[in-house]
């Protein structure tokens, strides 16, 4: 049962947040699109925006800042705005030399590096101002409270937690 404030639906996506993010990333790289339906289907055979070295490094790329080193970060918007300017020189400096190399058309380039960017500075943008962290902490602040709450109301507070420990049922002579 999820505790008050917390959308069982959010954290579902928040723990499976590397395959939300490039999973959708790998089929339009590879020339499908999604369905109404939610099923990727190929476009044609020689429709593809980059190929397998071109997706490699570009999810490898986005997957190194989808990792608890930044999810835990406390960046501020001067911290973000300077990991972002890197960001944004290392992708496009990338996508432009290699180009012919990850079998993209000059024309995507740009597409390729605001697709990129964008999923990196959103992972930035949820650690900004502890943002992932205070909502963890908030997560497990309820879980003490509720555990806390549950023990106080079978086994009598703090002392029916001791009493807990030591095995004994509150009905037996002696107990209390």
């Amino acid at each position: 049962m999820p505790y008050p404030g917390q959308d069982p639906q959010f954290l579902k996506w928040l723990f499976s947040f590397k395959t939300e993010v490039t999973i959708p990333l790998r089929f339009l790289w590879r020339g499908f699109e999604q369905a109404e339906d939610g099923v990727w289907r190929k476009k044609s055979e020689d429709f593809r925006i980059m190929n397998e070295a071109g997706i490699t490094w570009a999810i490898s790329f986005i997957e190194s800042f989808i990792n608890p080193v930044y999810i835990v970060s406390n960046y501020s918007d001067k911290d973000i705005n300077w990991t972002m300017k890197h960001v944004g020189r290392s992708v496009y400096n990338n996508l432009s030399c290699r180009y012919q190399e990850f079998g993209l058309h000059k024309l995507d380039i740009n597409r390729v590096g605001i697709e990129i960017v964008s999923k990196v500075h959103a992972i930035l943008l949820g650690a900004k101002e502890n943002g992932y962290r205070k909502f963890f902490s908030t997560t497990h602040q309820h879980q003490e409270v509720k555990s806390f709450n549950e023990n106080q109301q079978s086994g009598g507070g703090l002392f029916g937690m001791f009493r807990g420990l030591r095995g004994g049922n509150r009905n037996e002579p002696g107990y209390g």
